[in-house]
């Protein structure tokens, strides 16, 4: 049997091990002066005594003591071997058990065999869980008194920045930053986000991970209080931060509104990719026809209800947009149809986006005055301002949301077939459900597309 050195590191960042190299060394030449045998060197670095991690080389030290292989243990203070209680009774445990000696190069012997020494020690781990907790308690001070102060605290760099190491701050990184500018216009304007992620990987942008963009990352991205300029603490926005914004606040709260509605959630962000799926209908049984997979890789329509139906969908989207395209093209139909569009179509998505912003904004407002930023009058005050500005935003949308904004595009177009080609799948599929009935009849499977099988009703 011999003397066991046990060394130990909480943080090594490098993974260099000089600092565990230092402890050694003073422990040998502590055996050296006391006449001990060395015959093992147990390490662990850069593990932590207090985060409870799981520490290999402790682990093997302690079960030679038990197998009854070591006479004694050499450490250079005795907060290299325990720091927390449930470390040192397991110890006490060990040294009762063996009569395993414990000797430190700083701290003296710790005799864990009389009832003082227990004692001793206990106080030792009682101090020490007092030093890391009021440590704790100064760290989450200065976190919070910095991130009110608008400072940036480290960490996770979000997309769009890059840290100016020395200097504790942020500034942008425009060829990140550049893309979430145009992914937030594009959803703004409509598009999914399943479509802008599509989008902006066919474009070449990657996340600051050189990873390409998922809708969960792209939408956390985009969520990010610090892009709008925000300091953050403990998820909750504490007021303005130092570095520069991204996205202008107005443009960020309507962004934060609209990935946050419950609505759009549910709906799993995904926008409508065939004009005809629940809008044309069985001649069989009356159900509405759906987009499906066929064989050779094309798409096809087929009535989910009896399966009676089966066509392929090129061919008969095409003989519908003809049939669309030359009725629009008529003036006398223009003029008809004119009462029933929308003159401010382009103004809807405006108006809904605007209505989003004032919400996200009187979310803000709440957060706000629960940080201590904003008192008890001014959020009284800014929740009245936003309540009033939303009443005037909905009367708007309500006067024209039973008008057709993808019917005014194609009217106010000088080319209709242009016009008809740039909609939507959603707004095509609006018109033709507004002008027409679509009705595909029963018919022998094969290759040939047979128009005459195509029913059409003007409503």
């Amino acid at each position: 049997m011999g003397w066991a050195i046990y060394c130990r590191i909480s943080k090594d960042q490098k993974g260099e091990g000089h600092g565990v190299d230092r402890q050694e060394n003073d422990c040998r030449k502590f055996a050296s002066l006391h006449n001990l045998e060395v015959v093992d060197v147990y390490t662990d670095n850069d593990i932590s005594a207090f985060s409870g991690a799981t520490r290999p080389a402790y682990e093997q030290m302690m079960q030679a003591a038990k197998d009854g292989q070591l006479e004694g243990i050499i450490c250079w203070h005795i907060d290299r071997l325990y720091r927390r209680s449930v470390d040192l009774e397991n110890l006490v445990e060990i040294v009762e058990t063996t009569g395993v000696e414990v000797r430190t190069v700083k701290a003296g012997d710790l005799d864990l065999n009389t009832a003082t020494g227990r004692m001793m020690a206990r106080m030792v781990a009682t101090i020490a869980n007092y030093e890391v907790d009021h440590m704790t308690e100064r760290l989450k001070a200065s976190e919070e008194q910095r991130a009110m102060q608008g400072k940036w605290r480290g960490g996770y760099v979000p997309h769009g920045y890059r840290n100016i190491k020395g200097e504790g701050r942020l500034e942008i990184n425009e060829n990140e930053a550049q893309w979430l500018r145009r992914a937030t216009d594009l959803l703004l304007e409509g598009h999914s986000l399943r479509s802008v992620v599509k989008s902006l990987n066919a474009e070449g942008s990657l996340t600051n991970h050189g990873n390409q963009w998922r809708s969960v990352t792209l939408r956390n991205a985009l969520l990010n209080p610090t892009i709008a300029g925000f300091s953050t603490h403990k998820k909750k926005i504490v007021g303005k931060a130092q570095w520069p914004a991204i996205l202008e606040e107005n443009k960020w709260h309507q962004i934060r509104a609209l990935l946050t509605d419950p609505a759009r959630r549910t709906q799993q962000g995904t926008d409508r990719k065939w004009q005809g799926a629940g809008v044309y209908r069985c001649g069989k049984c009356g159900g509405k026809l759906y987009s499906m997979g066929a064989y050779g890789g094309k798409r096809s329509y087929m009535c989910r209800e009896c399966g009676g139906v089966h066509r392929s969908q090129q061919p008969l989207d095409a003989l519908v947009d003809r049939v669309v395209i030359g009725y629009l093209s008529k003036p006398e139909n223009q003029i008809t149809l004119a009462s029933k569009a929308d003159p401010k179509g382009p103004d809807l998505p405006k108006l809904k986006n605007e209505r989003l912003q004032l919400l996200s904004r009187k979310t803000s407002l709440g957060e706000l005055f629960g940080a201590g930023v904003i008192d008890r009058s001014q959020l009284v005050a800014g929740t009245r301002e936003v309540e009033d500005a939303l009443k005037k935003l909905d009367r708007k949308i309500s006067d024209i949301s039973a008008t057709h904004p993808g019917l005014a595009l194609v009217l106010n177009s000088d080319d209709v077939a242009a016009a008809w080609g740039g909609l939507s799948a959603d707004n095509r599929a609006e018109v033709i459900d507004m002008l027409m009935t679509v009705t595909v009849m029963p018919g022998k499977r094969g290759p040939k597309f047979d128009p005459e099988l195509i029913k059409i009703e003007w409503k």
